[in-house]
This record gives structure tokens, C-alpha cells and sequence, in this order.
């Protein structure tokens, strides 16, 4: 299971198998519970941190500073804290083990180069958390070996002792070819059918295949058959000799023939002096010597073969176009002199071959037509009816170098030149981009010539290739990314695995694949190809990846890096890709001015790029986003000073629709009901209009579109705020619920139960609030207005003890769960307190405000409160307890009206007790007579 794990996600191209005592042994199996236990693999170019004991992780990663990087996991067990606390490392200056939130363990890595970069990941069956320390370029040169000739059989290469890599097996054609090898990784050995880049159909999104479409993605060169025949043609020298003579001349003749052979590979015994030098120069001085001394010498004719072969041996050597010249004019003049040589064949072809190697392939192509005018029937002319092939194509002449090839296939005697003329027709339709045709007629060759197709990669490679420009849609890149996957399983070692590596990467990306599996592929590109043109393409994706987490002058040092690959790449497209992989980081990481800077200087300084209408688009979305983010911070005045700014430039013209609706919002939230309505209007009108077509399919990937419930909800609102009840309800009657959110759940209902007691319905208005908060199942803090406007409606009924009941609720949500505002707390004390004034339950409202006030006074200005709750007292004559609670309202500057009105209540109540004193000690009689009838009163 450990060796399947590993390769699911691979981020590195060497992966590791680690004790507490070092490296090179397994790792014990762990439990699901239980403390954590890490082995540890350090390497030149890696340090490989493998935490076990988990299912599901719940760690972070954070980069502290330059050169710190902190992990937080469940606690560690006693044999890793000591492991990571002794570790000797190339890349760790030391390890601390700190105590971190919920009981768990930071783990802080002191980095000895500040630019060491850290990725992090997790594995599955078995689950692991995997964290990878490595420098930018860990990977040294690759050393180019040559492989010897091997007919028709598969070439081995070497393995080193110990767990080697599955597809060590180098598949080569039957001629020499250089070979650039990579270090070996264990993750072949672990999996050897590259499973860890497959993708399941249930996986695949086809929005995500949409959303590529705003892409740039690099054209990499097809993978071609290789003509070896120069090469041939060099290993396989003319072999000269001469007569011993004890002549001078013969003697001198000797002489020049032992110049030309030294340090030359001896033609009949294949061996070579190592300490034998070249003698070139020494060979042409002296031959000129002897030229002049013998004009009409009988050597002379294989003397001018050899000292041709000498200035070319000087261009193989130097590379010096003179040397090249004069050497072909020698040729040319001894070919035209000597009718008759046994040497003529050779020096044909290798003069045809050689200026195909220089890419003259029009001279290249008279000279193979003349040999095979003159040599019809040479045992050579399928090798050179294929060269000149390879030159009409190469002079865009694709139709008569089909059909040579043709010629070559259709005759029964061609043998294996018959299969390479139907691989070499694939690779025309490659190169000229007509994907379908190559497909056909690399599938069509396969089939036809399965014997020998290991000795063809291109098929495997450009059929892959082909599948991803032909038609980017689900079948043919889930096809092509299973072709790129047989290539490498097939041809681990060949120049081209590093582009099928990064195009893999590329692939599940555009398939929708999760991002720490596409970017493991890009991963694995630079640790196994670090010198490669792919491995600079993954640098530049995974860049994009990292910015978010990166310091600005991080961001500046790398893209500096950036641009030195871009000035010594062949690669096309790169500058435009760069731009759009930076920028992209800028907004993953919500920096959208950057990313607008990047993006619009691009589109400035180059208008002449094929791709200004990608950039234009990413610069109108970008704004589109920069005015969303104002608006969610409630900025809504920037969110209209950015639209100002481009209504008249980027923004013109672009129709995008979530961009009107952002606009709507932002005059709701600004209180402009009138504006806000109009855009609402205008987007529920073309929502309408696109639903259920492709367009809206499209634009859904593009934009952020609301839904027509979305809308509805809007506009809803908006006629409410303009007291237009009627149409509000007619927008609400329009919204289905389908797939609504608990915010527009809870928003319907509130609206619904002020459109019902405005148009003279409040028992149903009550009935469905009631009828939520009894059935909600969602979070209970999006109820809180609903509550309070349930509580609202019941009391203007005249169901103050159920609207008492109701804000009970709402307080007793706020006690259990703490996810109701201070203010909606207020407010519902204060309410209920008022209700329960209104139906005389003193004590119930006294309890209220006092609540009230121990819980939020110290926080904010509650004098109205104090004195309702003061009054309360006063008028059930409670004076003194009345008296306590206004004392504290004199001390408020604040609060001079509330402690006015109170001390006039207690002035009047002292007037009153006074008044009852002064009355009580009036005589008896007086009151009497007070009292008495005014009959009384006139007998007296």
C-alpha cells in the first residue's frame, strides 16, 4: 500500500521509504488513531518530511518568514519529536516542537537557504501527509551517453543496484542516438503504469474544459522519426590504402596515409588509440608538399578522397562553414573527374545528408535525385527516396513527399522502410497541424506494422499531442491523456517525456482535476527534467500557484528567473503565457490591481498578439471581481468609481450580465432603489432569454450569473424599499426555492411577511414565519430578523404573551449557540420588555430590561432602557427601588434628558408625599366638613 500511495500525488521525482534510525528501510505500518509518527528522507536535492496516522488531515502550513516554515499536526509521538529535533539535514538549519492550537503540535523548520521552497500534499489509500523541502533547480546537469548500434533489438540501459524504475527498457531504432538521462525514480518502481495520472469520468468537469477556452497553452514540437543515416554514413569511412613502395614517393605516399589515420577509429578493428591525436593540419601541409613534388603522383586520386574526407572531418570538428565548403567542392570536383570509384556511392549520399543536415534541403533534394537517377536499383534508395521525402516536406512541398512515401509503402520489397515511410506520413500531418489525418494515419500504422511500432515513439507521442489541439473537448483530452501516459510507460528516458510529464499536468487541469493533483505532475516535470524546456513551463504554472503565499519581492525574484528562461527558450508564446500565469496568481491571491497591471501593459505594448482577445477578456473580468470585492465589504462608492473608470474603455461593449447585476446591488445597498431596479430588470430579462441554450451554459462559466430566483429576490426588495407591495409580490410568486441559499430562504419569507400585512394579510404573514422557525434546519443565526419581525407582527395583533414567546426563542438561540449580533439581542429585550408592559406582566419586563442592561450596557449607550426600567418601578410605587436604578443617569452628560425626566417623576412623587403629610394633620373636623354634604353645611 505504501508504494500505491505514493504515486496518487507526485510532487517530486524521488520518493523515499524512511525509519527514526535514517533512510533506505520501510515505514512501519501506523494505525488510524493515535499520535502521529513522520519518517524523514533528506537528499541533495529533497528533504522529504511523510506524516502517517491520519484518514483525514487537519494540519496548516505556514511560511513564518524567509526561511521559517511552521506545520501544525495532531500530536507527534515520542520517536518522531526525537527524530525532528536531531535531524542533520542539507536544507533544515534545525527543528523546533512548539504547542499549538487544539492540542496539537507546531513543528517550525528553521530552512538553511531562505529560497529553499516547501509543497505540501496529501496521499490516499493509504491517506498521508506529505511536506517536500527542495531549491529551485535540484536536478544537475543530465549527462548525454551514447548507446551503439543494436539492430533490431531493444537496447538496455544500465540500472543501478537497489529498487530501479520500472520502464528502465530504452526502446531505440536500429542507429546510433544520443540519450539524455534522468536520475531514476522509485515512483516508477511504485507504479509503473503512471495510475496516479488517471482521471475517472465522475471527475471530469465540463466546466472546467469550458474555462480553459481563456487559456494559453505552449505548442511543444512533435516527436519525429530520426534520420541516423549522416551518422551511418560517418561510422562507416572510406578505408584507403595503399601499395608498400620503396620508392620515395610510395614512402611519402605512406607517410601522408598514417598522418590521415591518426586518431581515427581504425575501420576493420572498430578501435581507437586514446592518446593518438588527430594530425589534420599536419596531414594538408604535407599533402600540398607532396602535390608539388609529384603533379601526376599515380596516389593521386585516393590522395584527393582523402584530403576531401580531412577538411570534412575539420568541419565535424570546428564547424567552420569554409571547411564545410571546401570539402564539398572537393567531392563535387573529384565526382566529376573520377567516373569510376568505389568510393564515388559514399561521398553521394554523404554529401545529400550533409547539406540536410544544414537544412539546405533544396540542394540536399537535387543531389539525392541525381544518385538515384544514376543508381536506380542501389541497395540505398529506400534510405534516400525517404531523405528526399523529409526535404520536400521540410520545403512545404507536403503532397509530393506524401506521395514518395507512398511509393516506398505500397512496394513489397521496401521491408522496413515500408513501416517507417507510414510513420513518416503521420508525422507530415503532425507537423502541418492536420491532427485528424496524423491520428488516422499513426493508428492506421500501428496496426499495420505492430511488430515494429517500439521502434516509432512519434506515434505514441504525437497522437497524444494531435488529441490535445484537435478538439478540446471531454473525450478526445481524456484520450489524449491516456496517450500521454502510454508514451511514458513506453519511452520513460525520451527527450520528449518531459513534455508529455508537464502536457499530463496541463490535461488534468483542463479535465478539472483537483489543483494539488495537476500541480504534482508539474512538480514531478522539474524534479526529474530540471533542465528541460517542459521543466521551465511547470516552474512558470506552479509560480502561479505560489504567489498568493509569496512575499512581493519573492514575486519579483522569481519572475526575474522567469524572464532569463523565456530569453533562452525556442519556445513560442512564452512572453504571452507568462503574463497570463502571473496575473493569475495576482488574482487568486484577490490582488486584482497587480493583476490588471500585468495584464493591460501586455495588451498595450504587444497589439499585434494573437491573443489580445484572451487578455481583453481576463482584464474585463478582472475589473468585474475588483467591483464584487468592494461591493462584499460594503464599499459600494468604490465599486462605482471602478466601473466610472472603465465604462468608457474595457468595460465598453463587453455585455457581461453578473456585471450589470453587481451594479444593481450596489445602488440597493446605496439606498437608490430607482437605478438598482433597472439593472435587476435588465438581467432578469436576458436571463430569461439565454436559459436553457448554450450561451447560457457558456456564460456560466465565464461569469458569475445569478439565478433567476436570484434576481426575483432582488427585485423583491427593491419594489418593498418603494412601497410598491404589488409587484414585490409578484417577483416573490416568481421565485421557485429551488437550490436557494439559507440567506435568500430566510430573505423570501421576511419580505413575503411585510408584502402580506402591507396588502392587509398579516395572519398569513405570520404563518409563514412561524411556519420557518418551527422547520428550519439550517444555521441558526439567519434567523434572527425573522424573529424579530415574527415578534413585530404578533404584537400589532394583539399577541403580546405569543410575540413574548417568540423573542424567548430568539434569546434562548442566542444563549445555546452565541451566533445572534449584540444588536438583534438588544433589540429583542427591549421589545420584549415593552410587550410585556403592554399586557401588565411588570416582573417579566423588569427581568427583560435588567437583562438588558448587565449584559450590554457597559457596551453601549442604554439610558431610554434604564428609564423604562426606572418607570416601571415608579408606577407600581417602587419609588426608592426607581430612585436606584436613574441615580446612575446623572453621571452621563449624554443622558441629561433621561435623568431630567426622571428626577421630575421623583419631584412629583415627593410633592404628592408631602401633599399627604400636610393633609394628615389637618383637624378632624375640617376634614368633616370637607367631606360634608353642602345641606350640612347650610344648617350650620
Amino acid at each position: 500500500m505504501f508504494i500505491k500511495t505514493l504515486v496518487l500525488l507526485i510532487l517530486c521525482a524521488t520518493s523515499f521509504e524512511v525509519t527514526a534510525q535514517g533512510t533506505g528501510t520501510a515505514v512501519a505500518p501506523v494505525a488510524n488513531s493515535g499520535s502521529i509518527s513522520v519518517g524523514i528522507e533528506d537528499m541533495n536535492d529533497v528533504a522529504h518530511f511523510e506524516f502517517n496516522g491520519r484518514e483525514i488531515w487537519d494540519y496548516k502550513l505556514t511560511r513564518e518568514a524567509d526561511g521559517i516554515v511552521s506545520v501544525e499536526v495532531d500530536q507527534l509521538d515520542d520517536k518522531s519529536v526525537i527524530q525532528l529535533k536531531t535531524i542533520k539535514s542539507k536544507h533544515i538549519e534545525k527543528i523546533e516542537i512548539l504547542p499549538g492550537v487544539n492540542l496539537k503540535n507546531k513543528i517550525v523548520f528553521y530552512l538553511k537557504d531562505k529560497s529553499t521552497q516547501s509543497f505540501d500534499y496529501i496521499t490516499d489509500q493509504p491517506s498521508r501527509l506529505v511536506v517536500d523541502f527542495f531549491k529551485d533547480a535540484p536536478q544537475k546537469p543530465a549527462a548525454v551517453v551514447q548507446v551503439k548500434k543494436v539492430p533490431a533489438k531493444i537496447a538496455k540501459l544500465p540500472v543501478k543496484k537497489g529498487r530501479a524504475p520500472a520502464g528502465t527498457d530504452f526502446l531505440i531504432s536500429d542507429t546510433k542516438k544520443e540519450i539524455t538521462r534522468v536520475a531514476p525514480s522509485v515512483l516508477d518502481g511504485a507504479d509503473p503504469n503512471y495510475t496516479r495520472f488517471k482521471i475517472e469520468d465522475y471527475e471530469i468537469k465540463e466546466s472546467a474544459i469550458i474555462a480553459s477556452k481563456l487559456n494559453l497553452y505552449i505548442t511543444y514540437p512533435m516527436l519525429l522519426v530520426e534520420m541516423h543515416d549522416l551518422q551511418d554514413i560517418l561510422a562507416t569511412p572510406n578505408i584507403y590504402n595503399f601499395e608498400k613502395s620503396e620508392t620515395d614517393e610510395g614512402k611519402k605516399a605512406q607517410l601522408l596515409l598514417t598522418l590521415f589515420k591518426k586518431g581515427k577509429t581504425d575501420p576493420e578493428t572498430q578501435e581507437k588509440n586514446p592518446l593518438e591525436k588527430p594530425r589534420n593540419a599536419v596531414f594538408l601541409k604535407t599533402l600540398d608538399l607532396f602535390k608539388k613534388e609529384y603533379p601526376d603522383s599515380k596516389y593521386k586520386e585516393t590522395l584527393d578522397f582523402m584530403e576531401a574526407d580531412t577538411y570534412y572531418n575539420l568541419w565535424v570538428q570546428d564547424k567552420k562553414i569554409s571547411d564545410f565548403d571546401t570539402a564539398i567542392n572537393l567531392y563535387t570536383k573529384i565526382l566529376l573527374s573520377v567516373k569510376a570509384s568505389k568510393y564515388h556511392d559514399r561521398i553521394e549520399r554523404l554529401m545529400g545528408y550533409s547539406h540536410m543536415d544544414r537544412a539546405d534541403y533544396l540542394t540536399a533534394f537535387t543531389v539525392f535525385q541525381k544518385y538515384i537517377n544514376r543508381n536506380p536499383d542501389s541497395e540505398h534508395k529506400y534510405r534516400i527516396k525517404t531523405a528526399m521525402a523529409e526535404c520536400l516536406a521540410k520545403l512545404n512541398n507536403t503532397s509530393d513527399a506524401l506521395k514518395i512515401y507512398e511509393e516506398i509503402e505500397s512496394d513489397p520489397k521496401a521491408g522496413i522502410n515500408a513501416a517507417e515511410a507510414a510513420f513518416r506520413k503521420g508525422d507530415i500531418y503532425a507537423i502541418t497541424k492536420q491532427y485528424d489525418k496524423a491520428i488516422a494515419e499513426y493508428e492506421r500504422a500501428l496496426k499495420k506494422y505492430s511488430k515494429e511500432q517500439d521502434q516509432y515513439p512519434n506515434a505514441f507521442y504525437n497522437i497524444a499531442e494531435s488529441k490535445f489541439w484537435l478538439n478540446r473537448n471531454r473525450e478526445n483530452l481524456k484520450q489524449s491523456l491516456n496517450a500521454y501516459i502510454e508514451f511514458l510507460k513506453k519511452y520513460p528516458k525520451s527527450e520528449h517525456a518531459s513534455y508529455a510529464m508537464e502536457r499530463i499536468g496541463e490535461t488534468l487541469e483542463i479535465l478539472g482535476a483537483p489543483q494539488k493533483r495537476y500541480n504534482g505532475a508539474f512538480v514531478e516535470t522539474i524534479y526529474r527534467y530540471g533542465n528541460s524546456q517542459a521543466a521551465g513551463i511547470a516552474k512558470i504554472r506552479l509560480l502561479r500557484a505560489q504567489i498568493p503565499s509569496m512575499k512581493d519581492k519573492q514575486v519579483v525574484e522569481e519572475v526575474a528567473k522567469v524572464n532569463e528562461f523565456i530569453k533562452t527558450s525556442s519556445l513560442e508564446k512564452l512572453t504571452e503565457f507568462k503574463t497570463i500565469m502571473i496575473s493569475d496568481g495576482y488574482y487568486a491571491d484577490k490582488n486584482y490591481d497587480e493583476a490588471l497591471k500585468n495584464l493591460i501593459a501586455f495588451y498595450q505594448e504587444h497589439p499585434l498578439s494573437d491573443y489580445l482577445d484572451v487578455f481583453k477578456k481576463r482584464i474585463v473580468q478582472t475589473i468585474k471581481d475588483q467591483i464584487g470585492f468592494s461591493i462584499a465589504k460594503g464599499d459600494y462608492l468604490k465599486a462605482f468609481q471602478i466601473y466610472g473608470q472603465n465604462a468608457g474603455s474595457w468595460l465598453k461593449g463587453a455585455d457581461r450580465i453578473d456585471t450589470s447585476y453587481l451594479l444593481g446591488v450596489a445602488f440597493e445597498k446605496s439606498g437608490v432603489p430607482d437605478e438598482a431596479q433597472k439593472k435587476y430588470q435588465s438581467v432578469l430579462n436576458k436571463l430569461y432569454a439565454i436559459r436553457g441554450t448554450i450561451e447560457e451554459k457558456e456564460r456560466g462559466v465565464f461569469e458569475e450569473l445569478p439565478s433567476i430566483d436570484e434576481v426575483n429576490l432582488r427585485l423583491a426588495a427593491v419594489f418593498v424599499a418603494k412601497n410598491e407591495y404589488g409587484k414585490a409580490q409578484d417577483h416573490l410568486k416568481e421565485i421557485s426555492g429551488k437550490d436557494a441559499t439559507d440567506d435568500e430562504k430566510v430573505e423570501k419569507v421576511y419580505l413575503s411577511s411585510i408584502v402580506y400585512e402591507k396588502l392587509n394579510n398579516p395572519e398569513f404573514a405570520i404563518r409563514n414565519l412561524k411556519e420557518l422557525t418551527e422547520t428550519w434546519r439550517g444555521n441558526p443565526e439567519k434567523l434572527s430578523s425573522v424573529y424579530l419581525r415574527l415578534a413585530k407582527l404578533q404584537s400589532e395583533s394583539n399577541q403580546n404573551a405569543d410575540a413574548i414567546g417568540t423573542l424567548d426563542r430568539l434569546l434562548n438561540m442566542s444563549t445555546d449557540s452565541s451566533v445572534v449580533t449584540d444588536e438583534d439581542q438588544m433589540l429583542a429585550l427591549r421589545l420584549k420588555a415593552e410587550y410585556a408592559v403592554a399586557i401588565k406582566k411588570d416582573k417579566t419586563a423588569i427581568e427583560a430590561y435588567r437583562s438588558l442592561l448587565d449584559l450590554f450596557e457597559d457596551k453601549y449607550p442604554l439610558y431610554s432602557a434604564r428609564y423604562q426600567l426606572g418607570k416601571i418601578h415608579y408606577d407600581t410605587g417602587d419609588v426608592k427601588e426607581a430612585e436606584k436604578v436613574w441615580s446612575p443617569l446623572k453621571d452621563k452628560s449624554d443622558a441629561q434628558l433621561w435623568d431630567k425626566l426622571a428626577q421630575e417623576n421623583l419631584k412629583s412623587s415627593n410633592w404628592n408625599s408631602e401633599y399627604k403629610k400636610y393633609t394628615n394633620r389637618i383637624p378632624a373636623m375640617v376634614n368633616d366638613k370637607a367631606g360634608s354634604s353642602p345641606k350640612e353645611g347650610n344648617k350650620k
